[in-house]
């Protein structure tokens, strides 16, 4: 398993097994502007965070070694509370298929994939966090 180059390559990874599952619906991703939908919307956040990271080999005969990095990914989903339209636990589940039992082209794989309930903060959103960790591996 490894992920050739940058970090950034496993995080865009990451995001575009998400992202296949969850568009058309909006989504705030990392690094970009977003504007709330209207409350009868279902809407998510995705956020990467990388909180792992050891060397895993010692160098090889050219010089290269494993550096092994890991982290979670946390994608919010809000749904309407008082919509006919999908359940919150409906849209958590299309976002657990597309992390469970997958990995990204460049290696990256995912485990234990979970719902947590959140309360509500306010009376216009169910709100369920889907959290999956990650783990890769890159050789430099």
């Amino acid at each position: 398993m490894s992920v050739a180059g940058k970090i950034s390559t496993a995080v865009a990874e990451m995001v575009d097994k998400f992202r296949v599952v969850w568009e058309p619906r909006p989504c705030h991703y990392p690094g970009y502007d977003f504007e709330l939908p209207s409350s009868e919307t279902a809407w998510a956040r995705i956020t990467i965070q990388h909180f792992d990271g050891s060397q895993g080999s010692l160098a090889n005969v050219v010089g290269k070694r494993r550096w092994m990095r890991g982290g979670n990914i946390t994608v919010q989903v809000f749904a309407p509370l008082k919509s006919s339209e999908v359940s919150a636990y409906d849209l958590a589940e299309i976002v657990c298929g597309a992390y469970e039992g997958k990995r990204t082209p460049s290696g990256a794989w995912f485990r234990n994939v979970r719902i947590n309930e959140v309360n509500p903060s306010n009376d216009n959103w169910k709100q369920l966090n889907v959290i999956i960790d990650f783990e890769y591996d890159q050789i430099h």
